[in-house]
């Protein structure tokens, strides 16, 4: 038979695991009474001497309870959440995370990736799912397989950041989360999330942000030089203007005055800059001519020391010369004089360069001058490019003397050889082109832009830095400089015209290019979306103000753009073109004064205009997509108007 006394609180421990309660005295002082507590809680009675006690909880239903209100937290929050919209909070959704947005809805259709396409995907053992709330997940190599930039991915702004620098890894969920609905701007940035990384952070664009950099946004010179100080204040008010008005409502002002900057700038398809509607349209009225006079002299006769060839030789080649039919006629004897060149004239720059002679070497030059006359007449099939090639090469010869006919040539040669002057059977050559005219082989540009003109400057301008010697490069600077006038031959071409270096080679910039600004990548600014400056040029246009000018800062373009009248814009693009070579394009002076901080403010200020920072500036440099991305096809069948079977 079992004691009973085996079991009292005084020789064992008050255990009873089951029960909901245990003794309060037990739990207090590890001396359980011997009854222990009812199964309602209450105290199952007190021994002789003691007091009742209040009964605790047992660890195990304390378990219970706190596993019931977590479960019905759980329950609760996937109850509230899933019922929501799903523009609310669909990063919360356990069941439905919501739909993507409409550039990322190819990644939810019946495709093998699916969700793998953003996410790592997990396997099935619940060891797995418990260790990846614990791993962090690299999505942004899963956006780096469709999107790229210009700069690094992974660093702030895609900018290359020095060694002495210390910046934080940037992620792309950082600032972009999915799942927001398929119109959802999942690039838009709040001014918060942008001061977060920044040091300098301030409340508003009006009351906190910097002050612009001096002569902003006026840091590169343009490729094109035109002077817009010269142009308003003295060309378009000269007397070779004014003097074919016709009387009008502006009868003190030229036709040829614009009205306003858009008169020449493409303002309704403007961005950050407004770039010039072209030649033809802003320029031709005034250049064209000038265009034309510019001549280029290639090739000249100078004074020879001996003929060319016998008169027998020269019949024969070219034919008899007037002189010499008239002698015929006249049944007089022809009588060989002492030889005297009709020419006296030095040999000309270029070619001094081209066959490798000083100009005033007569005794060295003579003979191969002679005998270059001689090779034109004697020859079938003679190029004056051919005659050039071991100087200059036979591409660029090719190039220089595009459209030469060689029966222009030929007469030329002849009536040189003959020692008398070429001329023409017409007054001047009204088309342009190539023509010999006395003692000169000359070029007539046909037109701006004329390809013949241009390889001849771009051949001059690199004709130093290829020359070898002393001697060579002291004929190719005197060319150069020939050439390259502005106020003599096509050089004036340079008058509009900036020069620039690539890889040590001098060009031309025959071009408006559209350059990167100094101003930086990250910064915006779009002309077209600014209406109320066009607003206000409407505004002055209808109350006939009058065309632009230096003095009359009126509404539109000059609201922003001010004009600096004691500005040396010419000067770096000068400097430039007297040393040729392509001086720093960031050393210029601007024609108008840099845009300053309260321009802006006047408008974008506290319960004005907008200022947030996406207004300004971006965060990426030059985002795209991989060539494959835009050329791949969708995933998912195109039904229900292209969108995902799951919408």
């Amino acid at each position: 038979m079992i004691d009973p006394k085996k079991f009292s609180h005084q020789t064992s421990a008050y255990e009873r695991p089951n029960n909901k309660y245990i003794c309060g005295r037990g739990s207090n002082w590890g001396t359980p009474c011997l009854s222990g507590p009812n199964f309602d809680g209450t105290c199952g009675g007190a021994e002789e001497g003691q007091s009742p006690c209040t009964p605790r909880r047992s660890l195990r239903r304390l378990r219970g309870r706190y596993s019931a209100i977590i479960f019905g937290l759980i329950a609760a929050l996937l109850i509230v959440f899933n019922g929501l919209p799903n523009g609310s909070v669909p990063a919360l959704s356990a069941l439905n995370p919501g739909p993507l947005t409409g550039d990322h809805l190819n990644f939810v259709g019946p495709s093998s990736k699916s969700c793998s396409a953003c996410h790592a995907p997990h396997e099935s053992s619940g060891w797995y799912w418990l260790s990846s709330a614990f791993v962090d997940n690299d999505m942004t190599s899963k956006c780096l397989d469709c999107h790229i930039f210009e700069g690094p991915a992974r660093l702030a702004h895609n900018q290359t950041i020095s060694a002495t620098q210390s910046v934080m890894r940037t992620d792309c969920v950082m600032c972009h989360t999915e799942h927001k609905g398929s119109d959802a701007d999942i690039s838009a940035l709040s001014d918060e999330q942008c001061s977060i990384c920044h040091e300098n952070k301030f409340d508003a664009f009006d009351s906190g942000h910097p002050q612009f950099r001096e002569r902003f946004p006026y840091f590169i010179r343009p490729s094109i030089k035109f002077d817009h100080v010269s142009h308003i204040g003295k060309h378009f008010f000269s007397d070779k203007y004014l003097s074919s008005i016709s009387d009008s409502k502006l009868s003190k002002h030229s036709p040829l005055i614009p009205e306003s900057c858009i008169t020449c700038h493409d303002e309704p398809n403007a961005d950050r800059r407004v770039t010039p509607l072209g030649y033809d349209i802003g320029c031709k009225g005034c250049h064209d001519q000038q265009i034309a006079a510019r001549e280029l002299v290639v090739l000249n006769l100078p004074e020879l020391l001996e003929r060319t060839a016998e008169d027998d030789e020269l019949i024969e080649a070219c034919g008899p010369t007037i002189e010499y039919i008239e002698a015929v006629i006249s049944e007089e004897n022809l009588v060989e004089d002492e030889y005297e060149s009709i020419s006296g004239d030095e040999l000309d720059v270029i070619s001094s360069f081209i066959f490798g002679y000083n100009s005033d070497d007569i005794d060295n030059y003579d003979q191969l001058f002679r005998d270059f006359l001689s090779s034109i007449i004697t020859s079938r099939s003679f190029q004056i490019s051919e005659f050039t090639n071991e100087r200059i090469g036979n591409q660029q010869s090719k190039k220089l003397f595009s459209g030469l006919n060689p029966e222009v040539v030929k007469r030329l040669a002849c009536a040189w050889a003959s020692n008398i002057e070429y001329e023409l059977p017409f007054d001047e050559p009204s088309y342009g082109g190539w023509y010999g005219d006395f003692t000169e082989l000359k070029y007539k540009p046909t037109r701006h832009a004329d390809p013949v003109l241009r390889n001849w400057i771009e051949f001059s301008i690199n004709a130093y830095s290829n020359a070898v010697g002393d001697e060579e490069k002291e004929r190719a600077r005197i060319m150069r400089e020939s050439l390259l006038s502005p106020k003599n031959g096509p050089g004036a071409c340079l008058k509009c015209h900036s020069v620039y270096q690539v890889d040590e080679v001098l060009a031309v910039n025959w071009n408006y290019e559209q350059t990167r600004e100094e101003v930086g990548p990250h910064q915006r600014y779009s002309h077209s979306s600014h209406p109320l400056v066009e607003a206000r040029r409407k505004q002055a246009h209808d109350e006939e103000i009058g065309p632009i000018s230096v003095e009359n800062s009126k509404p539109g373009c000059a609201t922003c753009h001010q004009m600096n009248t004691e500005s040396d814009f010419r000067g770096s693009f000068d400097r430039s073109l007297r040393e040729y070579e392509a001086s720093d394009p960031s050393s210029y002076a601007s024609n108008f004064l840099g845009i300053t901080k309260e321009t802006c403010t006047s408008c974008h200020a506290r319960s004005r205009v907008a200022q947030n920072c996406q207004l300004c500036h971006q965060y990426h440099i030059e985002p795209n997509y991989k060539i494959e991305m835009v050329l791949e096809k969708p995933k998912w069948p195109l039904e229900n108007n292209g969108m995902s079977p799951s919408n």
